[in-house]
């Protein structure tokens, strides 16, 4: 299934959506890890900014979640990484 495919479901299928992501291997120590990069974050406002950080402190504490995939792991704890998030205004930002 292509993401584009993904995307457009209403409806997902939980083994389908994950069959291909990396996982927490209790095996390997952390620094062998396949771990998820995400460097940056753009977004027009410091509203915005906020907004996300807010997000994913909420999406951390799910109790549904399942951080041991290393993709959701990383999103659910850029709350503690504010500075990946960057304000960098243009002329079309609208403030929230």
């Amino acid at each position: 299934m292509s993401i584009e495919e993904y995307i457009e479901q209403e409806c997902w299928d939980y083994d389908e959506v994950t069959k291909d992501m990396v996982r927490y291997d209790e095996d390997k120590d952390d620094k062998d890890q396949q771990y998820v990069a995400l460097t940056k974050i753009i977004v027009p406002t410091e509203f915005d900014k906020e907004q996300l950080i807010k997000a994913f402190k909420y999406i951390h504490n799910l109790h549904s979640i399942d951080t041991d995939f290393m993709a959701i792991n990383t999103i659910a704890h850029l709350y503690l990484n504010p500075d990946t998030i960057e304000v960098v205004k243009n002329e079309t930002s609208q403030v929230g």
